[in-house]
């Protein structure tokens, strides 16, 4: 099983994604082994996750923080004129195998579902930088604030 941004491929079952509108019109709902969903959490898809690809989301980060195998797009002309202005994944510490193709990102997730998702983690001590107060709680002490700043004020 692996996500890509919110999708999971399942042998047997295909590709999941969860966000339609970015796939319409690029044939890939078309092909036999992917269904397209609406309404998927990130934490389910990576909970059943073997591996996990994209580009630029945070939700690779809480992937490699899970010890799950994070394979980051890292090619073409684009990407050499701005990666020193994105976040960067792309240097060694995020916990993120750099992909030069999106072959190289197909072999990686062939490598990770065989392993079932125990391939060995690149350094990933850098995480720490973003997340190194990580307790679970984060958004209820948001909601707590917000009902608390709701409550003396209304919302207009």
């Amino acid at each position: 099983r692996c996500f890509h941004e919110r999708g999971r491929l399942k042998p047997g079952r295909g590709v999941r994604f969860a966000h339609e509108f970015r796939y319409l019109g690029s044939g890939l709902a078309e092909l036999p082994n992917v269904r397209i969903v609406a309404g998927a959490e990130i934490s389910e898809l990576m909970g059943e996750a073997y591996a996990a690809a994209g580009f630029q989301t945070t939700a690779l980060m809480e992937a490699a923080m899970a010890g799950i195998p994070v394979f980051y797009a890292a090619w073409g002309d684009l990407f050499d004129r701005v990666k020193d202005e994105m976040l960067p994944f792309h240097e060694p510490g995020y916990g993120m195998r750099l992909c030069r193709s999106g072959e190289e990102i197909i072999g990686g997730i062939r490598e990770a579902i065989k392993a079932g998702g125990a391939l060995p983690a690149p350094d990933s001590s850098k995480l720490e930088v973003f997340f190194n107060l990580r307790d679970g709680r984060c958004a209820s002490r948001i909601l707590s604030e917000l009902v608390r700043v709701s409550a003396k004020n209304e919302l207009a």
